[in-house]
């Protein structure tokens, strides 16, 4: 069961989302306790439909497992706010807050960025407050859980109260996350079928970059921020700005998602 949630999962990040529904479609949860536990992992990949309606009873089995053991929300925390979104796109807000309240609680014990940014981002998401969205992603980028992180960055650039000119560039960077670890993506940050965008077509000139550049475009096409880049570089912003609008100059890009495409697929040899 844990290897068939695994492969849905990544079909829906690739966004295969006809294959990973076929996957589904026969599957119907046992009922009572704890033989129902098997099958918590697979209604949380579930949940990462577009449209979680359809495995209804999948989703019911994961949403109601808190109320008889902890122990499932102890293995995957990022699955949480994953949870919170389905139930809210079912309508069911009350069930989203008492996993929002059974999530807050192992946060408390847990103490650690993690799971303190999750909660964030789940108060987040009840509330549609950009502020606990912003201390999501700030506190999950201590932390190595990128898929936790690109999840934080979609669900704040896509929050009501967020102002619209800074959605771009967090959707760019949770593209380029979801494409680093082999989703393709659409030009919002969703993940798109194919896995490509306009001009991916192409096979750019790498080695026309300049080995400053090379360092700055290896840092952004992974997830960073250009003033994350600065800092590890031990350059300014200005100096990672500038290496970066040569670099969309030299290699026919437009964006981050597009350098971070380039960068996956640019030849090694």
């Amino acid at each position: 069961m844990d290897l068939l949630a695994t492969v849905v999962e990544v079909l829906l990040r690739r966004g295969e989302v006809a294959a990973a529904r076929k996957l589904l479609a026969d599957e119907r949860p046992t009922v009572g306790w704890p033989d129902d536990m098997q099958w918590f992992r697979l209604g949380c990949a579930a949940a990462g439909d577009p449209e979680p309606g359809r495995h209804a009873a999948l989703l019911g089995a994961a949403l109601a497992m808190p109320d008889r053991s902890m122990a499932p929300l102890l293995l995957v925390p990022h699955h949480r706010p994953r949870l919170v979104r389905a139930a809210l796109a079912l309508g069911d807000r009350q069930r989203a807050e008492i996993l929002a309240d059974h999530l807050k609680r192992a946060a408390g014990m847990a103490n650690n960025a993690l799971w303190r940014g999750v909660a964030h981002q789940v108060d987040g998401l009840l509330t549609d407050d950009p502020a606990a969205l912003r201390a999501a992603v700030r506190l999950l980028r201590t932390t190595s859980a990128r898929p936790a992180l690109a999840d934080a960055l979609h669900d704040l650039a896509r929050s009501p109260g967020l102002p619209p000119a800074e959605a771009p560039g967090l959707l760019a960077e949770c593209a380029a996350m979801y494409t680093r670890m082999g989703a393709g993506v659409a030009g919002d940050g969703t993940p798109e079928p194919d896995g490509t965008t306009g001009d991916d077509a192409r096979r750019p000139a790498v080695a026309a970059l300049t080995p400053a550049e090379v360092r700055v475009a290896e840092l952004l096409a992974v997830g960073m921020t250009k003033q994350e880049a600065a800092r590890d570089l031990f350059v300014s912003f200005h100096t990672v700005d500038t290496h970066l609008r040569s670099i969309y100059a030299k290699l026919g890009v437009h964006n981050r998602v597009e350098l971070a495409l380039v960068w996956e697929s640019r030849d090694e040899g």
